[in-house]
């Protein structure tokens, strides 16, 4: 990534999960944590560390993409019912504000992952004709965006109406914004 040479394999990491024990609370043992979805998001990471540490630090994103795709939809299936894409669990949205926050924060990551290693096909020019596999990389990315888009406004929306700032929030919507800009001008 940004043309790096990889120094550290982080697929071959030698630390421990983190646990949210310290927010345990007997009397309602399945109350989710308030950390939870930093949990959750490191798991995506090690996922996507994994998936990636195979691939050539020179080769295409042809072969990251879909590696990346493999990786996020696996990590998605795997949440927890509150965190869900579909069909979420709403159980605990009135009694714990933060759940609502951390679904839209791990949907928002979840699709910013899968939007990333699919830019350069989005944008790219349309002079020279697109093998098979580019031009389906560029459908799934342009859905990857609007996908993106979605739950960037849904976190937008929570994160405004508490009065909070979240960068997360603009910094997706602006870029994402920008990268179906510049897709419109190479088109």
């Amino acid at each position: 990534m940004l043309s790096r040479p990889m120094i550290v394999n982080s697929a071959d990491y030698a630390f421990e999960m983190p646990t949210s024990m310290l927010e345990f609370d007997p009397a309602k043992p399945c109350q989710p944590s308030p950390f939870r979805h930093m949990i959750l998001h490191y798991q995506l990471c090690v996922s996507l560390a994994k998936a990636i540490s195979s691939v050539a630090a020179n080769s295409l994103s042809t072969e990251l993409a879909p590696r990346m795709r493999h990786a996020v939809k696996g990590w998605l299936a795997c949440l927890p019912d509150e965190y869900a894409a579909n069909n979420p669990d709403t159980k605990w949205d009135n009694e714990y504000d933060w759940v609502v926050f951390q679904h839209r924060y791990l949907q928002l990551i979840a699709y910013m992952s899968l939007f990333v290693p699919l830019k350069p096909y989005v944008t790219r020019s349309s002079e020279r004709p697109l093998s098979a596999l580019e031009d389906d990389l560029q459908r799934t990315g342009v859905q990857a965006a609007l996908d993106l888009m979605k739950v960037s406004w849904d976190l937008f929306e929570n994160v405004a109406s508490t009065g909070a700032k979240f960068h997360y929030s603009v910094f997706c919507i602006f870029d994402t914004t920008t990268v179906l800009c510049s897709a419109f001008v190479h088109d």
